[in-house]
């Protein structure tokens, strides 16, 4: 076997063992259409919306990154979870939501770490395809789920769920697929989504949530990666080839 062949072998392997990692991104908007605010029943706790009513428009960002999700749950084959929970999981999916003048993010809820411990961290996507809904209709659907909580009991949790009637979104219920999803209604198939805030400030405690409803959404591919993963056969060509060559150089004439 000549050099060029062990190249050539080699060069097979190489684009045979390559993988896409797909990386999704998105953007949703809506509006409010529950508050919630433990400061207007509880004295103990302070105001925590500052000027957001009902009717206000909300927006969002997502991504995630199929490489690194975890595997998939559930016996239903067309409603999938994706989940993770606990201190040390992948960043595997981030979610952003702006209302009320802030951006709400777990990463940036980082309470004083001389008081405050980490408990766990929560990170989900459900993909749906055809999936039964009612006794007449199932829907295509995508939600996905960010949470952070403290052992003091700061926390943040934010989510955003889109649904379809008769399967027109996806295809199956992998990860890496692109949407685009709109509909005016005000609650159609409960697409929406929650803040939700509590935790010590300044001022004291506080406990904060709102609802509002998703009219658009969509998901798009931001990059194709490709991840070389050499296996056993590629080392083994490499070994070919680097014996070849010094094969043929030490046979070489010498002048």
């Amino acid at each position: 076997m000549n050099i060029k062949t062990v190249t050539l072998l080699m060069f097979s392997a190489l684009i045979a063992g390559q993988a896409n990692a797909v990386i999704i991104e998105g953007e949703f908007r809506g509006f409010v259409t529950e508050i919630f605010d433990r400061s207007k029943y509880d004295d103990a706790y302070t105001k925590f919306w500052r000027n957001l009513k009902i009717g206000d428009p909300v927006h969002g960002t997502f991504w995630y990154d199929s490489e690194l999700a975890p595997s998939p749950t559930g016996y239903d084959p067309n409603r999938i979870t994706y989940r993770n929970y606990g201190p040390e999981i992948p960043v595997w999916n981030g979610l952003t939501i702006f209302a009320d003048d802030r951006v709400f993010d777990i990463t940036q809820d980082q309470p004083d770490p001389q008081w405050s411990r980490l408990y766990y961290r929560d990170r989900g996507i459900q993909m749906e395809d055809n999936a039964f809904f009612t006794a007449s209709t199932n829907v295509d659907g995508f939600n996905m789920i960010n949470t952070i909580l403290w052992h003091d009991h700061n926390s943040t949790s934010l989510q955003f769920i889109v649904r379809q009637e008769q399967g027109d979104m996806f295809k199956s219920v992998e990860l890496g697929q692109e949407f685009i999803w709109e509909n005016d209604d005000p609650h159609p198939f409960f697409s929406g989504g929650v803040i939700q805030k509590s935790g010590y400030s300044d001022l004291g405690i506080y406990e904060g949530e709102a609802r509002f409803t998703v009219t658009y959404a969509n998901g798009r591919t931001k990059e194709n990666a490709k991840l070389n993963e050499p296996g056993v056969l590629v080392l083994m060509l490499a070994g070919m080839l680097s014996i070849a060559i010094r094969k043929k150089y030490l046979l070489k004439p010498k002048t």
